[in-house]
């Protein structure tokens, strides 16, 4: 039968039987553990078809990434389910050799990336993997490193497509790696079920793949405080905040794909067109509560402060409407590591004074590579994730010249994106 009549079949069979699929709410996935714990969840087996039949996909070398092409289009999804889409080194390596062949093709114009699972579209890199490698002093080859580079790598990538413009599915879990993923392309689209956060300093680390470059140049510090704090987004903050460029219901999500399967037009005008037929304005009842944005003037007010302490005395001197909020948000950067907090408030300045996404990701090369010695990044990992006694022993805040430490050059070579 022809890819047409196999699609209509596909999604009878998803319409028929897919009210699991529909039901997708990612609050149920993640109440039960920590923002970055993948292995918490009872996950059953992969629908199959979910959205594309499987038989139209190649399993991209074996991983858990599988992509199809279309006249015009391809489809990646990000297929490891028990992990939450979670990344690892050899997914990201299929999703650059993906990437790479796309920009190098002319005829694609559209690339749509979403997670093939019924939780998530991505919860980040795989990083209690990664803290299983042990520590390496400065002057030492890290394991971890390699997981670094080929990632910034891929969302240069993205950020840099010549003449294809991608669409991110968020619908569910969407951290840390996932926003890599898809902040930096053109098309972000959040869903009833979309669960935004950018977690790091919580672990002991610092809002990479690209949050140097994205985080400072949103409006209000609001990129500040979202990097600072931790905190999680629903699917209408997102959507307000501008990380989604758009809001599709849960519902239309199937039908919007199918539409694009039998597209004709994938430049900008004929992908806005079909955005503008299935996605509307995000509503209160399925998207929840925006406490984002009735607090944007005292986000401002705080987190355009010059270090820590300044912010967090702001936070404390907020009265009437905002006194609560202000609270809130103390206490969530008190869990934080006080060196992820010190060497993220500095990353975020720098970054805004940079000129590409690349010099960004470069910059948090070295960063990773220092967080990569040892310290809070592994303590946090053994806290929150692996022995989940979620009582973290942070190192004391640094010092202003022990932050710049961070920021030092790396080794000729090891500082510098991959060549691909």
């Amino acid at each position: 039968s022809s890819l047409g009549e196999r699609m209509i079949r596909g999604m009878n069979m998803l319409r028929q039987g897919g009210s699991r699929l529909l039901r997708r709410h990612a609050g149920a996935a993640v109440r039960s553990m920590s923002s970055l714990d993948h292995s918490a969840l009872d996950t059953p087996e992969l629908s199959v078809p979910f959205y594309i039949p499987r038989d139209e996909y190649v399993n991209y070398k074996a991983s858990n990434i599988f992509h199809m092409k279309n006249a015009g289009s391809r489809y990646v999804a990000l297929n490891r389910p028990d992990a939450l889409n979670a990344l690892d080194l050899g997914m990201i390596r299929d999703l650059t050799a993906i990437y790479k062949d796309v920009d190098s093709d002319s005829l694609t114009q559209l690339l749509l990336i979403y997670g093939a699972s019924d939780r998530a579209f991505c919860a980040g890199g795989d990083v209690a993997l990664l803290a299983k490698q042990n520590p390496a002093p400065l002057g030492q080859k890290a394991p971890q490193m390699d997981f670094f580079r080929a990632e910034y790598t891929l969302n240069n990538m993205i950020g840099n497509l010549q003449t294809t413009n991608q669409i991110a599915l968020l619908s569910g879990v969407t951290m840390g790696g996932g926003v890599g993923l898809s902040v930096h392309g053109q098309y972000r689209l959040c869903s009833d079920d979309t669960l935004f956060a950018m977690p790091e300093t919580g672990i002991g680390f610092f809002p990479d793949v690209g949050g140097s470059w994205f985080l400072p140049r949103m409006e209000k510090y609001v990129g500040y405080y979202l990097a600072l704090t931790g905190r999680r987004l629903n699917c209408m903050e997102t959507y307000t905040t501008g990380l989604a460029t758009h809001y599709i219901a849960l519902g239309q999500i199937p039908r919007c794909l199918e539409r694009f399967m039998f597209a004709e037009d994938f430049s900008a005008k004929g992908i806005e067109s079909v955005l503008d037929e299935y996605c509307e304005a995000p509503n209160v009842q399925d998207c929840g509560e925006d406490e984002v944005l009735p607090h944007i003037e005292a986000i401002e007010r705080c987190f355009k402060q010059q270090s820590i302490k300044e912010i967090r005395t702001a936070l404390m001197e907020e009265t009437g409407e905002h006194r609560q909020w202000a609270q809130n948000t103390v206490a969530m950067m008190d869990r934080a590591s006080p060196t992820s907090l010190a060497v993220t408030l500095e990353q975020l300045n720098r970054g805004a004074g940079l000129e590409t996404l690349q010099q960004c990701l470069e910059m948090e090369l070295c960063i990773a590579r220092r967080f990569m010695a040892g310290g809070d990044f592994f303590e946090g990992i053994r806290a929150m994730l692996i022995d989940k006694d979620m009582e973290p022993k942070w190192e004391q805040a640094p010092s202003h010249d022990q932050v710049l430490e961070y920021f030092a050059p790396l080794p000729e070579g090891e500082g510098t994106l991959l060549e691909v």
